[in-house]
């Protein structure tokens, strides 16, 4: 007795369609609590690097306020008049809930009034009218110091405040004057209105150009994908909304990542249900190299999972969860998405025939494509030499003339110094901040920086400063120098906005000064944000650069299973190591640094790139090892529409980003975009060529192999016969 064939099961797709509703409209009310939220601490190193944990010591000896810097410039205004406005501005920023207290011209006076008369002429006054005061008396600056915070929305408080201040204190100016703000809460606060601007302006533009271009080249069949990418990315919004993470620069370039790997998968798919309507055959095909791919691509975005940066770690689980989503949303609502019923014939231009007739054009010349690649190397590498791998500055996430950056350059300008740097001293014995020894050598410690570089003001601890004054005149100057530990005081200066080599070298020859003026009964030490985060974002790039080569190393152990030998796996990473050459050569270039938010772009980008070699050796092992020379043209015409139209779509929502106004989303969008572009060209020449060239070598060994065994044995039977 026969059955009947049991009809596939018609459940899975049902719930997993009734899944993808549920998550979709429970994204959409989560959206509203997306927060763009960029705080400093998440580019913390746990454990803490030593030059942090003498920057958190010395915060928690002084507290933990932040300085703000606000700055009155005088454009034509009266003397009289641009001081009361200064005195006025100083009364109404100590007043603001937020502010721990000001020092500027109005505190500074009342402190030299009561100067002993042998004092006024001093140094102490002096040092006094240097910090709120340039020299041609056209810029005043107020110290602000705001009260510590803490919790979930400490550091919005802190960008609230800076946006009161530029919109109240503006307004309280009079005219022929202005308004200077700087320092970290500045920073800070300004780059959050970076991220928000980029989040609601480049990445949709972004999205839309590769909406725009595969709709354009594949007309209405693009609707199945882009319907897909575009529910992943809502519902990896809504699950950050949940989780209450906020859109960071960290967690920012997750959004583009997700958008070009779903597209990459959705093209594979799309291809594979135009091959045949039959699901089962397509999970057949498919499933394999699918796996495969979003294996490698998993391996390289949680390989940030094991850094100890809070940043790093958001960007590999935000990427990871965006990845996981679109491969989900690919198998699971692109089937039901594209039917072959309501597909349109129109399809847009044949774009994805462009790759399939480049890998014609290099396979009929296999000389000329050696000799552009080899050429293309050389260029890399000459690009390579070039390449300057350091760190970058705090003020390097913002573009040229933005108002932060013109802040600290006036700063810099009028007073010398707009980046705060501490001068912890322990003594010996009690009461640091009264001992004469303490102040004569972090006096002689200042007068030593002022000749290794031009620094702006200095306030130190004085006989003045810490016997002579009523808690009336001095309630908020003296507390800057006595810490909880009254082993301890310190002295504040400024150094300008230097580069990041500058900078380093500036810090050694101040930590070697503090080491010649130190002994056993003083030591001193060389401490603030900008030291600090030299050595932070050194250790950063470090740890990328170690990243990438453990990535490498992976990714070849990768091939080498698909391709079934190491020599073959080898081979075929070369192709996916072209694309990163291209990409710090063009750096080199360009004069681009390769930080820590460029040096990320490698690591995704060889994620990304290995996507095409992994489905083009899959499908030259799908035909068998007996299937000939015609085996590498017929993967090559199965993977090239795909590949090419991800590649298309890609490029062109990266160049967007190169409109961004922020820094770091123009630099990940224009060497993404070059090293997706030379990842195609090696995809559709260099990759082909070169398992052309390992399959020639296997076969020439199998008949090598053969021709011996055949001579061993016309050998053993001659000698048989002789005997």
């Amino acid at each position: 007795m026969t059955h009947a064939p049991t009809p596939p099961s018609r459940s899975a797709p049902k719930i997993a369609r009734i899944l993808w509703a549920l998550a979709i409209l429970g994204s959409i009310a989560l959206l509203p609590r997306v927060r763009v939220e960029n705080p400093p601490e998440l580019w913390n190193i746990e454990p803490p690097l030593p030059e942090q944990r003498l920057w958190r010591f010395a915060k928690e000896q002084f507290g933990r306020r932040d300085l703000l810097l606000v700055g009155v410039r005088r454009d034509g205004c009266p003397d009289r008049d641009f001081f009361g406005a200064a005195e006025s501005l100083e009364v109404w920023l100590a007043r603001q809930p937020e502010v721990a207290g000001v020092f500027g011209i109005r505190e500074a006076r009342q402190i030299m009034r009561r100067l002993p008369a042998f004092d006024v002429g001093s140094g102490t006054a002096q040092s006094l009218r240097r910090a709120v005061l340039s020299d041609d008396r056209a810029v005043t600056l107020l110290y602000v110091t705001l009260q510590p915070t803490a919790g979930p929305r400490a550091f919005q408080a802190k960008a609230s405040l800076v946006a009161h201040v530029k919109r109240e204190a503006a307004a309280r100016l009079p005219p022929g004057t202005g308004l200077v703000l700087a320092g970290q809460p500045a920073v800070n606060a300004s780059l959050q209105e970076l991220i928000r601007r980029d989040a609601v302006t480049a990445v949709p533009l972004a999205l839309g150009a590769m909406i725009l271009v595969l709709g354009f080249t594949t007309g209405l069949a693009s609707l199945g994908p882009l319907a897909a990418v575009s529910a992943s990315l809502l519902v990896l919004l809504g699950g950050m909304g949940a989780a209450g993470i906020a859109l960071s620069a960290a967690t920012i370039v997750a959004l583009p990542v997700t958008a070009v790997v779903g597209l990459s998968y959705n093209a594979y798919v799309l291809k594979a249900l135009d091959r045949s309507s039959d699901r089962r055959a397509v999970a057949r095909e498919i499933r394999a190299p699918l796996l495969w791919v979003y294996g490698t691509t998993m391996v390289s975005v949680l390989s940030f999972v094991f850094v100890p940066i809070q940043a790093l770690r958001l960007f590999a689980v935000i990427t990871a969860a965006g990845v996981s989503l679109a491969a989900i949303s690919a198998v699971t609502l692109l089937p039901d998405l594209h039917r072959r019923r309501t597909r349109v014939r129109a399809r847009g231009i044949a774009v994805d025939r462009w790759g399939y007739k480049l890998y014609g054009w290099s396979a009929r010349r296999p000389a000329w494509t050696a000799a552009c690649w080899i050429l293309a190397l050389l260029a890399g590498a000459a690009g390579l030499t070039r390449l300057r791998f350091e760190p970058n500055n705090f003020l390097s996430f913002f573009p040229r003339g933005h108002e932060v950056v013109a802040a600290h350059e006036e700063l810099d300008r009028a007073f010398g110094g707009s980046v705060p740097v501490e001068v912890l001293a322990h003594a010996r014995d009690p009461d640091a901040e009264r001992d004469p020894l303490v102040r004569a050598r972090l006096s002689a410690f200042v007068d030593g920086a002022r000749r290794i570089h031009r620094i702006g003001p200095a306030l130190l601890p004085s006989a003045s400063t810490a016997d002579g004054l009523g808690p009336a005149a001095g309630n908020r100057f003296v507390p800057w120098f006595r810490a909880r530990d009254s082993h301890y005081t310190r002295a504040i200066f400024s150094v300008p906005v230097l580069p990041t080599q500058r900078a380093r070298v500036l810090f050694r020859s101040l930590d070697s000064l503090a080491a010649a003026l130190s002994d056993p009964e003083l030591r001193i030490q060389v401490t603030g944000l900008l030291p600090s985060s030299i050595a932070l974002l050194h250790v950063l790039v470090s740890i990328q650069a170690w990243d990438i080569g453990s990535l490498a190393l992976l990714m070849l152990l990768a091939f080498a299973v698909v391709a079934r030998g190491l020599r073959a796996g080898a081979l075929l990473l070369i192709p996916n190591l072209v694309p990163l050459l291209a990409v710090v050569g063009s750096m080199g270039l360009l004069g681009v640094a390769l930080d820590f938010t460029t040096i990320t772009i490698l690591s995704m980008l060889l994620g990304i790139a290995v996507d095409n070699s992994i489905h083009l050796r899959w499908a030259v092992r799908d035909q068998g090892d007996g299937s000939g020379p015609s085996a590498v043209p017929r993967a090559v015409r199965r993977i090239a529409a795909p590949a090419t139209l991800t590649a298309i779509t890609a490029v062109a929502g990266f160049c967007v980003l190169v409109a961004s106004p922020f820094p770091a989303s123009q630099r990940v969008g224009l060497f993404m975009a070059i090293g997706l572009a030379v990842a195609w060209l090696a995809d559709m020449t260099l990759a082909p060529m070169l398992v052309n060239l390992e399959r020639s070598y296997r076969s020439l060994r199998k008949t090598r192999r053969e021709a011996t065994r055949v001579a061993g044995k016309s050998a053993g039977d001659a000698a048989r016969i002789i005997r």
